[in-house]
Formats: structure tokens, C-alpha cells, sequence
């Protein structure tokens, strides 16, 4: 490492953020630039014999080279407070002592140092104000000759010779500042870049993840229809029919958020609800003669909640098809979804003989009658059994989050 870039890399260790870091280095390189412009500029003063302004010249760059002190001392905010606090006096004291300098033009460069350097708006707006305020002084001063006018014989050079440090300062630190926000915004775009690929890559593992429960899920099911193609025992057969069901309406919340462009953990309901009337009606053997009516409100719904919504469709329309419509000659299914508020509300009706007069829901004896109360209990809900031009039983039941 160079002398310049240890002088730029002054006050920066391994624990310095990156921030601070580019902060630090800027102002170590233009504090350096300063001291050589103002110890050149002192030695020309002492050879004209313009002894006041070789010390003031002098004086200002010993507070540059504290401001490299301090920052090498990771004494930040005393290295700013000399920076944008202290070096402006002296700029005063030069047009005091000597007139119209040009010197006051520095200020516009310290403004746009000062936007870079503060995070605080603050500091940004509080120093801007306050140049501001300092640049009318200086040119009111200078206007109604407030001033001591020593050595006029150096003023003009001098005047020339501020003036092109301050465009030089005003080129300097705009480049810097154009430079650093450039790779900020390279800096981000790398950022997202590798966001977007960590996000791929988390997507393609949750859709892995859903795709092996749901073949999971489905070896389960295959045991289960081994099962019951090996016993005689019919109300067994029911019973591994009914578990199988259960098993395929969450195989099934799987496949349709594998599906899903997007990974996620929300299920468009609407598609999860058709899938799993569809294999329902498929599994019986009545889907080509069963018209399905579905007004459902295109909403996502998280995993959990809509493996309740699946499995209380699923033990509905399992009864619908086996007490309500298997027998007629024209079948029709209705099923409406939306959404009231933090609740989420269904209807479930089948055009087939409705509920017997003396229709009571006895959970002790009907498991799926039984896990429809244990659900809708769970979640706050109500349910309604009652008939119009068949059976229709009408649910709520509140969900903890809704997404449309």
C-alpha cells in the first residue's frame, strides 16, 4: 500500500462500515489536496512578504491536518466539526483581511460535501442554511467595504487563484459524489441480483417440498385402497374410503400450491376448492352427470386455513353425493365462497332430497359429522343445516388472514 492510499485509509479498521469507509476516505484525500494547496499557497504568501495571509494559509492547514488526526483516531464527528464548522472562519478572515477573494465560493462545494457526508438531514439542511447565510455576510461585507484590504498588490492573483480552487474543489467533489453513488447503485443491483437468485432458489425448494408431500400423501392413499380392496368388512371399506378422502383433500392443497408459478404459502382457493370437487365427483363415478355451480371469490388463503375450508368441503360434498343427488337422474352441485370481513362464508347445496324432517346431527355416531363441528367450533363459526329444493348447509367460520 502507497503513502496516498494510506492517508486515504486512515481511520478505517475492520470493524468501520462500508459507509464509513468511503466517508472517511473522502474526506482524508480532500483534507490532503487542502494542505498541499494551502502550505504552496503560504510559502508564495512569505515570498511576497504578505506575512497575515501565510498564516492564516498556515493556520488553515494545520486544522486540515488535525481533521487527518482525528480521523485517524476514529474521532469522526470532531473531524467534521473542524470540516464544516471550523475551516469556514478562516475563509471569513481571508476576505476580512484582503477583500473580494472569491473564496466564498468554496461554500457551494462544502454544500454538496455536506449531502454526502451526513446521514442525518439535519446536519445536511442545517449546514446548507447556515452557508448560505454566510455567503450573503461575506458579500454584504465585501459590498459595503467592511473589509482591511491588506495587500492589494496579491489580491487580484489571489481572487483568479480562489476561483479556480473552487471550481476544482466543485468538479472534485461532484465526481466523487457522481462516482460513489454510480457504484452504490452497482452495489444494489448485485444485492438484488443475488436476492433474486437466493429467491429462486427458495421457491424451487418449496415446490419441491409441496410436490413430495403430495406423492406422499397419494402412497398413503394407495395403502389405503389396498386395504380396503383386501377386507369384506363394509363398514371398513367406508371408513378407509372416508380417511382416504381426508388424506387426498391435503394431497391435493399440495398440488395446488406446487402449481402455482410463484412459491408461496397462500392457496388460491378458488382453484383448490375446484380440484378437489372435481376428483370427489370423479372418485364416485358421477362427474360427467353432475352439473357443478361454483361462485367463489378469487382469494388466497394460508396453508393451515385452507386445509379446514378442504376437508369441511370434503365431508359436505361427500355427503351431498352420497345422500343427496347419487341417485337422480339430473345432479347438480352448488357451492358458493366469499369473504365478510375477518370471516370466511360458504354455502353447499345439492338439488337431491334435502334433510329428513326429523334431521339431527349426531356427531357421536358420524365421525365427519363430528370433525365439521370440532372445525367450525375452533374458528369461531356457525353452521346451518336446512332444505330449499334440496339440502343446503351454510357455513362461517373466522380466518386469520385473507389475501386477494
Amino acid at each position: 500500500m502507497n503513502l496516498l492510499e494510506k492517508i486515504g485509509n486512515l481511520g478505517n479498521s475492520i470493524q468501520t462500515t462500508e459507509e464509513d469507509v468511503k466517508r472517511n476516505r473522502i474526506i482524508n484525500y480532500i483534507s490532503l489536496l487542502a494542505i498541499t494547496v494551502l502550505i504552496t499557497h503560504s510559502a508564495l504568501n512569505l515570498i511576497n512578504a504578505t506575512y497575515k495571509v501565510a498564516l492564516i494559509n498556515f493556520v488553515t492547514a494545520l486544522v486540515f491536518i488535525l481533521i487527518l488526526f482525528f480521523n485517524s483516531k476514529e474521532k469522526y464527528l470532531l473531524a467534521r466539526i473542524l470540516l464544516f464548522y471550523i475551516f469556514p472562519l478562516f475563509l471569513i478572515l481571508l476576505n476580512f483581511y484582503l477583500g473580494e477573494l472569491g473564496s466564498e465560493y468554496f461554500f457551494f462545494s462544502m454544500i454538496i460535501l455536506a449531502f454526502y457526508i451526513f446521514e442525518n438531514p439535519f446536519h445536511k439542511y442545517f449546514i446548507s442554511t447556515l452557508y448560505f447565510f454566510i455567503f450573503i455576510a461575506i458579500k454584504l461585507m465585501l459590498k459595503y467595504h467592511i473589509t482591511l484590504e491588506l495587500y492589494p498588490e496579491v489580491k487580484n492573483v489571489a481572487f483568479w487563484f480562489n476561483i479556480l480552487n473552487s471550481f476544482v474543489a466543485l468538479f472534485l467533489i461532484s465526481s466523487i459524489y457522481t462516482k460513489e453513488n454510480k457504484n452504490h447503485l452497482l452495489r444494489l443491483n448485485k444485492q438484488n441480483n443475488e436476492l433474486n437468485e437466493q429467491n429462486n432458489f427458495i421457491n424451487k425448494l418449496l415446490k419441491e417440498l409441496n410436490h413430495r408431500v403430495k406423492n406422499n400423501l397419494q402412497i398413503v392413499f394407495g395403502l389405503f385402497n389396498l386395504q380396503r380392496y383386501n377386507t369384506k368388512n363394509e363398514e371398513l371399506i367406508n371408513a378407509l374410503s372416508d380417511a382416504g378422502n381426508r388424506i387426498i383433500t391435503i394431497a391435493l392443497l399440495h398440488k395446488t400450491l406446487y402449481q402455482e408459478n410463484i412459491a408461496s404459502t397462500n392457496v388460491s382457493i378458488r382453484e383448490y376448492i375446484l380440484d378437489l370437487c372435481n376428483y370427489l365427483l370423479q372418485a364416485s363415478g358421477i362427474d360427467e352427470e353432475t352439473e357443478l355451480d361454483l361462485q367463489i371469490e378469487n382469494l388466497k388463503v394460508s396453508i393451515e386455513e385452507s386445509v379446514h375450508i378442504g376437508l369441511l368441503i370434503n365431508e359436505l360434498i361427500t355427503n351431498s353425493i352420497k345422500y343427496g343427488i347419487k341417485n337422480i337422474e339430473k345432479k347438480k352441485l352448488s357451492i358458493e365462497f366469499k369473504k365478510e370481513n375477518e370471516f370466511a362464508k360458504f354455502r353447499i347445496s345439492d338439488n337431491g332430497g334435502g334433510f329428513a324432517e326429523n334431521f339431527f346431527p349426531n356427531t357421536k355416531k358420524q365421525f365427519g359429522l363430528f370433525l365439521i363441528k370440532t372445525i367450525v367450533e375452533n374458528k369461531d363459526g356457525e353452521i346451518l343445516f336446512y332444505n330449499k329444493n334440496g339440502a343446503v348447509v351454510e357455513i362461517k367460520i373466522k380466518l386469520a388472514t385473507f389475501d386477494n
